[in-house]
């Protein structure tokens, strides 16, 4: 909890600031690529549900319905030491 709600306060204020934009009331696609730092197995669909909490929680995106999110990107690769996700963000028209 103590990390979701740092990053939905940095979102806000990204947010505030005009650096990154909302998504709400459009439907978009959304790219998700996951950098693990080590080759530990983890689980992308958890991974994606905290991800998609945030963004939600951050008033980036409306919901994370199927209805606000028709399309879904999952990649997972590999970068010793730097561990990182990447998101990309599309309205669809």
């Amino acid at each position: 909890m103590k990390w979701h709600n740092a990053v939905v306060s940095e979102l806000n204020y990204l947010l505030l600031t005009k650096k990154i934009h909302s998504f709400v009331g459009v439907k978009v696609r959304l790219t998700l690529t996951f950098w693990h730092g080590d080759l530990v197995r983890r689980d992308s669909d958890n991974q994606l549900s905290s991800i998609l909490d945030t963004l939600v929680d951050a008033g980036i995106l409306e919901d994370d319905n199927w209805k606000i999110i028709p399309r879904k990107i999952i990649n997972d690769e590999y970068d010793r030491g730097n561990s990182r996700v990447d998101i990309e963000i599309e309205e669809l028209k």
